[in-house]
């Protein structure tokens, strides 16, 4: 059997991983802007640049089924290796999981607000505060910026109680994450846990869970379980040879570049397409796990674009439409001029979103501490160091 079957991962390992879900967070980032700047792809004149960046702006759904794919595989990962040990806490993995989530989105949040009210107004008659850009939904900003809509965000119930908040609109996927972190370990432990009362209560858990969220995000939760399965099978069986390992590659990266070309260009198969593409990806996942990077300079640039990813996704659509809005408005047509002005806010956010990562979601591991020490530390040292 190959010596590296169930080797451990470390951090080096996932470095194709992370290369995968900046790319997919820079997708949902530059469609979001290029769709609040530019005409549709139809108006003004056509041109090969011009096709090739309409084209490669256009993924920010499938980015997410990517998202959906990685956390699926990592959240697995989470929950069957401290069983494994012996040191699965419902309150530890909790806590964990909502400060993850919470340190980033309350203040994104708090931004979106800030943003929205100085759009709505300096530039409330704009497209995307009006609703008439399409990835918003047709959401007035407005009507979705109050305490109940914020609060709703806060315990993810959007688009199941409330919309999304003020502009925010890619908050939706948010809802889905969490509620996949609940059903996981509660469906999971419904098999392997010991007592037979316990399995009830989780079964009757899980249930409750998956009538309430409904079946719109139900449905979501088996391309998030892709992921899970990507988990299992490095997990338990032998890591593929060198040729195995090429051919899967090949056919995968050919796979992804006509599914993702087919999506763009032929049409929407609503969940199908999203299965076909968490299952590609998810062949392209099994292959970087056993793939390599060998400059340490390349490794590094990598996972601080995938570290800042999720700042980047919850706080770059109020913040690129209050600067959208105040430099050019919507509906512009293709031109350099325009373009370069393109690349510019795309700059400008990014620069934001890097604050906004150093002062919020960089301090993940010291604020996790520091609330576990401050009011859990009853709970045993398994809770303070897991």
């Amino acid at each position: 059997m190959n010596q590296t079957a169930n080797k451990p991962l470390t951090k080096h390992s996932y470095v194709w991983l992370d290369l995968i879900r900046a790319l997919a967070a820079m997708a949902v980032f530059l469609q979001h802007l290029r769709t609040l700047i530019f005409n549709n792809y139809a108006n003004g004149p056509a041109g090969f640049f011009k096709m090739a960046f309409y084209f490669l702006t256009g993924f920010s759904h499938e980015a997410v089924v990517i998202f959906f794919v990685l956390s699926g595989f990592f959240i697995t990962g989470v929950v069957v290796n401290a069983w494994e040990s012996g040191k699965f806490s419902f309150l530890n993995y909790g806590l964990d999981r909502l400060i993850r989530l919470w340190i980033v989105l309350i203040p994104g949040l708090i931004l979106t607000f800030i943003a929205d009210r100085m759009g709505l107004h300096w530039f409330g008659a704009n497209a995307g505060y009006t609703g008439h850009i399409n990835f918003t939904g047709d959401i007035v900003v407005a009507a979705n910026l109050n305490w109940p809509t914020f609060l709703g965000n806060i315990l993810f119930l959007q688009t199941i109680l409330v919309n999304p908040f003020g502009s925010n609109s890619p908050l939706w996927s948010l809802s889905n994450e969490f509620w996949y972190y609940v059903l996981f370990p509660t469906i999971f432990f419904v098999f392997y846990h010991k007592k037979i009362v316990v399995r009830i209560f989780l079964a009757i858990l899980a249930l409750g869970v998956g009538l309430f969220i409904g079946g719109s995000i139900l449905i979501y939760f088996s391309i998030w379980l892709i992921g899970s399965a990507l988990f299992l099978i490095k997990k338990n069986f032998p890591a593929p040879s060198t040729r195995t390992k090429y051919a899967l590659l090949g056919i995968g990266s050919v796979a992804f570049a006509m599914c993702f070309y087919v999506l763009r260009t032929g049409g929407s198969l609503g969940w199908l397409k999203d299965l076909v593409s968490a299952l590609v990806t998810a062949v392209l996942c099994y292959v970087g796990l056993y793939s390599d990077i060998q400059s340490k300079i390349i490794s590094r640039i990598i996972r601080f674009f995938s570290g800042i990813s999720y700042s980047l996704y919850v706080i770059h659509l109020p913040l690129c439409l209050l600067i959208t809005s105040w430099l050019t408005g919507s509906g512009n047509n293709w031109g350099l001029s325009n373009f370069l002005l393109f690349l510019f806010i795309a700059l400008v956010v990014f620069g934001l979103t890097v604050i906004f990562w150093y002062c919020f979601e960089s301090r993940y591991i010291q604020v996790r501490t520091y609330i576990k020490k401050r009011f859990f530390s009853r709970a045993g040292p398994a809770l303070l160091t897991n």
